[in-house]
């Protein structure tokens, strides 16, 4: 028996509606204009730099969101988007991994978010930034033992240490680098990287080549359930990755990138793509293949600040080119 997607359209923007959206688009006015003090020096603190940066991303991205998914008076056109908000979180979780990789701070990258992202890239067609996303988060992972609870676990004053045994299985992170690795051939051995993941992913993601048609199709039925079981059932709350519900974003609630990155890849080896009836499916942003994106310029003053990071930090150079470059499927 298929689960249910928890919410509609209609639900989400009802969430989303009033003091919330207003709220979000005065604190982006207050990033913008750290950003661009920022950007108009040649050098700054690249530590300042990076939190004003993830902060405007955050807020551009719910800004962005609430523009395309929720203010549109007809949704039955809507599409999923192409996806701005996707890159530019790519930029966001390149750069905390190679910082993590070279200062080694104190706090990690938030690596649920980071495999988060690999799969909205894939999902999206930009297959070479998945690629570059991936092999550093694995750099991370391998070269350190470096596990995501850890992260969570030094953020004294945030959330309470939480026993191994309560701890929720990792879901994003592990379902994205076990997609690129059975495109190679190879599975990943989350045991020795102290990472308890959720099987049904693991399995999903080591089906994807597969020529046997009935086990593709059980793995995408699997994963549309996992997307709604995995879905907050409490948007404007608090429950989310820390809690194992790792589909906490306003848009990933009803667009199932998890699955569109599967397809995407099945599609991408030329292999033949399974009956797509899941009620997630059935839903206006679960539609696959999508018509044609809609094509959203990124704003100058965020490729700007894409350029400044370059010049403070050496390692971040190729930030822009590789947040602005054409690598789709």
């Amino acid at each position: 028996m298929t689960l249910e997607p928890k919410y509609t359209v209609a639900e989400l923007r009802g969430f989303r509606a009033g003091t919330h959206r207003q709220s979000a688009q005065r604190a982006l006015k207050i990033e913008l204009m750290d950003l661009e003090d920022f950007t108009s020096q040649e050098d700054d603190d690249l530590g300042i730099a990076l939190v004003n940066l993830e902060g405007a991303i955050v807020w551009q991205s719910r800004v962005a969101l609430d523009d395309y998914l929720f203010a549109q008076d007809d949704i039955a056109d809507l599409l999923p988007p192409d996806f701005q908000v996707a890159r530019m979180a790519f930029a966001l979780r390149l750069t905390r991994c190679r910082d993590w990789l070279h200062f080694r701070p104190e706090l990690g990258p938030d690596m649920a978010a980071v495999g988060g992202c690999i799969v909205d890239l894939i999902a999206i067609g930009q297959a070479a930034n998945a690629a570059e996303l991936y092999e550093v988060s694995r750099q991370v992972l391998e070269e350190t033992g470096y596990g995501w609870q850890v992260f969570w676990r030094n953020r004294r004053g945030t959330k309470p240490e939480i026993p191994d045994e309560e701890f929720p299985t990792q879901k994003l992170l592990p379902f994205a680098h076990e997609l690129i690795a059975a495109q190679a051939g190879e599975e990943i051995d989350w045991e020795a990287l102290f990472l308890e993941t959720e099987p049904g992913y693991i399995a999903a993601a080591r089906s994807v080549m597969s020529t046997d048609m009935a086990k593709v199709k059980a793995a995408v039925d699997a994963l549309c359930d996992l997307h709604i079981t995995f879905t907050t059932p409490n948007p404007d709350g608090n429950l989310r990755a820390l809690e194992g519900y790792e589909i906490d974003t306003w848009h990933h609630m009803l667009w199932p990138t998890t699955v569109f990155a599967y397809l995407r890849v099945r599609q991408a080896h030329g292999l033949e793509l399974p009956a797509l009836d899941h009620p997630l499916l059935r839903q206006t942003m679960g539609q696959f293949p999508p018509r044609p994106f809609k094509t959203q310029e990124l704003p100058e003053w965020y490729l700007n600040a894409l350029e400044a990071l370059g010049k403070a930090d050496p390692s971040l150079s190729d930030l822009r080119a590789l947040v602005t470059r054409e690598n789709t499927l």
